[in-house]
Order: structure tokens, then sequence, then C-alpha cells
């Protein structure tokens, strides 16, 4: 019988293949043949805009994120790659430098003092769910580990991050 309630302690055991801030992101070409395996170690829970536990994330968007999730589990980071357009998968490095909130985030969920933005693992963001009627579009946001490990960090729910740009 599971006890009434269990405490997770404040220390984890470290994985062997686990990220540390300020490891070289492997390259996405030595990882075509494999497939992506989510991850959650360096997930955001903070209650900003750029979190899942932000007061507006519905429970559509757990849905369709979590389909998401499913889909591209079973397709290789080739196949991803080859598709970055229609599933708009590309970095976000860049936009990221720009926001303030993300540093201060990439900070704690690394568990360092301040963040050295060239140390900081190479961020991507891909496609979760995009209506254009109503100007909706849900992105993930994380980074490639070994394993093929994708850390997911952010949840961008109206894509404010790395906006598209319009025609």
């Amino acid at each position: 019988m599971l006890p009434e309630k269990f405490s997770f302690p404040d220390k984890h055991l470290s994985a062997t293949n686990r990220f540390k801030f300020g490891d070289r992101s492997p390259k996405l070409s030595q990882m075509f043949d494999s497939r992506p395996v989510f991850a959650f170690d360096f997930l955001c829970c903070s209650d900003h805009e750029f979190s899942l536990f932000h007061p507006n994330v519905t429970v559509f968007d757990f849905h369709t994120t979590l389909t998401r999730f499913h889909e591209l589990s079973r397709i290789t980071l080739r196949v991803l790659s080859e598709n970055s357009e229609n599933l708009r998968f590309h970095d976000v490095t860049a936009k990221v430098q720009c926001h303030s909130i993300l540093l201060d985030d990439l900070a704690r969920v690394f568990k360092i003092n301040t963040v050295d933005f060239f140390q900081a693992p190479q961020l991507f963001q891909i496609e979760v769910y995009t209506d254009n009627k109503k100007d909706y579009a849900s992105r993930i946001i994380g980074f490639f580990g070994q394993g093929c490990e994708f850390h997911v960090i952010w949840f961008d729910r109206l894509h404010k991050l790395y906006p598209r740009t319009r025609k």
C-alpha cells in the first residue's frame, strides 16, 4: 500500500546523460535517426505567460500539447528537420536574449545565479497548435540533450516569443 502523501526530496539523483549548464549542445545531425524523447527536468514552473502554469492555460492547451508530444515522439529528428517549415521547428535563441524574464528562468531552472547567454543550450521551438482564424499559435520551447532528449522549458501559448512575420 502506498503512503498517503509522498514528499519529493529537494535534491534528485542526477542521471548520467542529463544536461548541465555549460555543456555543449549535441549536433542535431548526430541524432537524425533517433526519435525525440520529451523530458521535463528543466520545465519552467513559474506562472508567467511562457509557462504551462500560467492561469490562462486551458485543458485544450494541455490536450493539444500532450497530443503533439505523442505525435513528435513517433517520428525521427530527420523527419522533424525535413518538415521544419510545416512543424515550425527552428532555433529561437536570438529572441530569448530580448526577454529578461526568460533569462531569469534559465538561471532558476539550471539553479545558477546568472546566465551567461553564450553558455546556454541552443533553444528550439516546435509548433503545438495553430488556428489562423483565431490568431492562436502555441509553441513549446526547449533544447536537445544527449540521447535526443528534448528538454521542455517553456510553453508559448500565444506565440509571442518568436512571433511569425505577416506578409
